[in-house]
């Protein structure tokens, strides 16, 4: 049981960091969303789903990083537990719904806007050949990073996003200045500790793997496409199945297992699983999505063509 401690720290998390990354978030989606569509952005407070939806997507992203990525510890050269990305599907991500998978991987894409914009800014002053580090080579300089190696920096991109939220609301919110921007982010950069998510548990093949070692009933449910109707977004059985309604639209009301890999960040930086029924009216989201979908996948069906 919890002592009061660990409850003032629980509480401290939410108001100080989840929040604030909360409604920063939901600016930001939507902001997206308006500029997508042309229309004018959407100012209706959230409903009790949406906020749902996007406050258990934070603290999954955030419990994701502190089990698989840098998260809390200080370095990523502490020694960690490894897993590869067929054992952070079945451990992790098969606790959830594919599109509460997707709701953490809106968080991913956030996060990674975020911090290649921030990479983008501080490039120059964290190459190694800034005059600043005359005297430190033929070394790498410490706090000096190839922003340019598109390797590199992609490894670095991932392990910085596994930090978790706290890194992430730092940047956002705390930063007083370009010379802060670049002392924190030269204090912060870091390698991954293992695999991670984009392109590894969340990409195409550790998917076919886990399908292929670790079959499920969702992949079961998914071979002979079950219905899978909206069926709103304020229901009374918490313990049901009910997918959001953008998510029932791009697999055209009927099971899918798939997440990852098979939705473009295009898609992912209006949040579209987080949003209900009447917003998605609204805004256009609905055409957008439409649009979007088929831009990558034409009149075929991913499910249809599995490694």
């Amino acid at each position: 049981m919890a002592n009061v401690d660990e409850l003032v720290d629980v509480a401290a998390f939410y108001f100080s960091i989840v929040k604030p990354l909360a409604q920063y978030y939901t600016s930001w989606t939507l902001g997206n969303l308006a500029i997508e569509t042309d229309k004018p952005r959407s100012d209706e407070p959230l409903s009790k789903m949406e906020e749902t939806r996007l406050i258990r997507a934070l603290y999954r992203f955030q419990l994701c990083c502190n089990l698989f990525g840098v998260g809390l510890h200080k370095s990523s050269q502490i020694q960690r537990l490894s897993f590869d990305s067929v054992e952070i599907g079945t451990i992790f991500l098969d606790l959830f719904e594919s599109w509460e998978v997707e709701e953490i991987s809106c968080i991913y894409t956030f996060a990674k806007e975020r911090y290649n914009q921030i990479f983008n800014d501080i490039r120059w002053n964290v190459h190694e050949e800034n005059p600043k580090f005359e005297g430190q080579r033929p070394s790498t300089p410490e706090g000096a990073f190839d922003l340019d190696n598109s390797w590199i920096r992609d490894t670095l991109l991932k392990g910085t996003i596994s930090r978790g939220l706290d890194l992430l609301h730092m940047v956002i919110f705390e930063i007083q200045d370009h010379t802060h921007l670049v002392t924190t982010m030269q204090q912060h950069i870091s390698w991954p500790t293992g695999n991670f998510l984009e392109g590894e548990a969340l990409g195409e093949l550790a998917q076919f793997q886990r399908r292929q070692e670790h079959p499920s009933n969702r992949d079961l449910r998914q071979e002979r496409r079950d219905p899978l109707p909206f069926q709103g977004d304020e229901v009374p059985d918490p313990n049901g199945v009910h997918p959001p309604l953008a998510w029932t639209l791009i697999w055209r009301g009927s099971y899918s297992n798939l997440y990852g890999y098979y939705v473009q960040d295009i898609i992912r930086r209006w949040g579209y699983v987080m949003w209900h029924a009447t917003r998605l009216d609204y805004t256009g989201a609905k055409e957008l999505l439409a649009r979007q979908w088929e831009a990558d996948w034409g009149d075929t069906d991913p499910r249809d063509n599995l490694l």
